[in-house]
């Protein structure tokens, strides 16, 4: 399937994602597959009814409420995996618009090919995720879940640019700077998630994003996030096998200005 948004013939599936924060967590799965109408507004309508869900349950509920939320653990998990599985179609349908122009986009003059509706969904749903997140009360089994999903490796390959870094993967640079985003909100209150980073092979996949954000096109914020997921691979492994790419990356030009530098940082 292209990057072209699917005509709907009906919109029978659009309650199933805009609900009332009291009537519990939007169920996702009417949209996770469909392939018969209009994708990207669906993934719009549940990213925007899990945002609203998230926003109530910090914020709107009762006691008896918050004490309902504590025993739908379940539900949330389910919803957190069933974004995954939206951001995995996102993938993949991005990927898609971009097959068999790989020649073309070495041209350094080629402008970059980008999956606009794909990117959107992306973007939205990392957002969505990121709030989850956020829980006080559900946050890390949202990591957890989005950990178990397979989440951590279909964000690191959406962003992948492969080992000659001319890969074009075929969402914009606003849904990268989200998924940059959304990776360094996997390690805030949980560093130890920096191992399922590494063991997905992102140690490698950002690197190109702080060594030359310029040639990739890579916005301010999305930077920062790379750089802060960089540094916390190499802090958690100092021996980690990309070693001195990371630290030219990050400009720390021996371990000993690594060590002064994680000093400062823990004075602070």
């Amino acid at each position: 399937m292209g990057c072209g948004i699917v005509k709907s013939a009906d919109m029978v599936h659009r309650d199933a994602v805009i609900v009332s924060p009291l009537m519990g967590h939007p169920n996702l799965l009417p949209i996770v597959g469909e392939k018969t109408w209009n994708g990207s507004k669906a993934v719009f309508d549940a990213c925007a009814a899990v945002e609203r869900h998230a926003e109530f349950e910090e914020h709107g509920q009762t006691g008896l409420q918050r004490a309902q939320a504590e025993s739908d653990a379940g539900e949330l998990r389910r919803c957190q995996s069933q974004l995954v599985a939206l951001l995995r179609q996102a993938q993949e349908r991005a990927a898609m618009s971009v097959k068999g122009t790989q020649r073309q986009l070495e041209d350094a003059e080629t402008p970059r090919v980008e999956c606009a509706s794909s990117s959107e969904e992306i973007l939205r749903i990392a957002n969505a995720t990121i709030c989850l997140f956020k829980l006080q009360t559900r946050g890390f089994e949202c990591k957890d879940e989005f950990k178990n999903s397979g989440g951590i490796d279909v964000s690191l390959m959406a962003m992948d640019k492969g080992l000659s870094e001319s890969i074009n993967p075929g969402i914009s640079s606003d849904a990268m700077q989200s998924l940059a985003q959304l990776l360094l909100s996997f390690l805030e209150g949980a560093p130890k998630n920096i191992e399922s980073i590494i063991a997905s092979g992102g140690h490698v996949t950002l690197v190109p994003y702080v060594t030359d954000p310029v040639k990739h096109d890579v916005p301010k914020d999305m930077q920062v996030h790379c750089r802060a997921v960089l540094e916390a691979c190499l802090q958690h492994d100092p021996d980690i096998v990309n070693r001195l790419d990371i630290q030219r990356a990050l400009g720390f030009e021996s371990d000993c200005m690594i060590d002064s530098r994680t000093s400062m940082a823990r004075q602070h």
